[in-house]
């Protein structure tokens, strides 16, 4: 009888530090305060990674447009401007503000999908501001970007002259010709006053993202949660059945039951500090390969900060149960 209350015991402080991991796990990812702080810390802080993102884009889009497209040409330069550059033209674009409220919309638009018992995922990011920002200062932005570019020699304005004839703008050199600068300089002021950027994005479309597949997702997450009260009180019944097996008198059988919690207390303790290396694994045989070094980085510190969500209130969690099981073991000593 002891050795199945034993096994009892032993099963209650293995499940028990799971299903605490299941609780934190929920209240971390139900946490607006907290995805916003993720995404705003890892994310949209790092100016660095924002300036590779918008060089990587530029680089991009210089590749994929046709060269019959004059705009090849301003991509291209953007694509050789180095990363102090990207920097400043990022703050001239997407400034901080402007963009922390505009994710934050997206933030509070998936919480609200997700916390609702029955609606359709939508994520609609609004870009009128961003437009408004472009218009309100495109003469600043393109002023800036074309300071950038140095002016043509004789052979380079050549090169432009034949480029313009062929209308193929990658053969275009990277500099401003003698005749049409000031051409081009109206362009892109005219271009960024009216910026060709819708006002709205459903990014679920854009991205080719199935509602159906997160309708599947957030019904498997409600039915995990939904089975952690039960499997609480299941744990709860374990430990009370195993306590009784291995005790003859109640003294043991109180000193049985705070020993099992003193015991559970240690591990959960343990595993709270062990969220790092725990994150640390996770990142490094779990995060999606190929990506570029910024949103590696930026996901990893992710990982890390919700595996921390999700393990450090293990600490106190077990330094409760502990002075739980210290109690116990004191009643236990009082009624020997």
């Amino acid at each position: 009888m002891k050795f199945l209350g034993f096994l009892t015991l032993s099963a209650v402080a293995l499940i028990a530090p799971l299903l605490a991991i299941g609780w934190n796990t929920t209240a971390a990812l139900e946490s607006p305060i907290a995805l916003k702080s993720a995404v705003h810390q890892y994310w949209l802080s790092n100016r660095d990674a924002l300036a590779d993102a918008g060089k990587d884009f530029a680089a991009s889009e210089a590749r994929t447009l046709p060269s019959n497209n004059s705009a090849v040409w301003l991509w291209r330069v953007l694509a050789e401007f180095d990363h102090k550059r990207w920097k400043t033209l990022m703050d001239y674009v997407l400034p901080p503000r402007l963009l922390e409220s505009t994710t934050d919309s997206l933030i509070d638009q998936w919480e609200a999908w997700w916390l609702a018992p029955d609606s359709q995922p939508r994520l609609i990011a609004d870009l009128r501001p961003i437009k408004r920002n472009l218009s309100a200062n495109s003469t600043r932005i393109a002023d800036w970007i074309l300071a950038q570019v140095p002016p043509c020699d004789l052979m380079q304005n050549a090169a432009w002259g034949k480029a313009m004839l062929l209308k193929n703008w990658r053969q275009a050199p990277l500099c401003l010709p003698a005749i049409g600068a000031n051409s081009i300089k109206q362009s892109l002021r005219n271009a960024l006053r009216s910026p060709n950027i819708p006002e709205q994005v459903d990014l679920l479309a854009k991205t080719g993202t199935s509602p159906q597949q997160l309708i599947r997702l957030k019904q498997e997450y409600n039915h995990f949660k939904r089975q952690l009260p039960l499997a609480g009180l299941i744990t709860v019944a374990l430990w009370l059945l195993g306590s009784l097996m291995m005790g003859r008198s109640l003294s043991g059988r109180i000193f049985a039951a705070g020993s099992s919690l003193l015991f559970t207390a240690g591990g959960m303790v343990l595993l709270g500090y062990a969220a790092s290396p725990i994150a640390k694994f996770t990142i490094a045989y779990f995060a999606p390969p190929n990506l570029p070094s910024w949103a590696a980085t930026a996901l990893g510190n992710t990982i890390e900060f919700y595996i921390g969500l999700a393990f450090r209130p293990l600490i106190t969690q077990g330094l409760i149960l502990g002075v739980a099981g210290a109690v116990l073991l004191l009643l236990a000593a009082l009624k020997k």
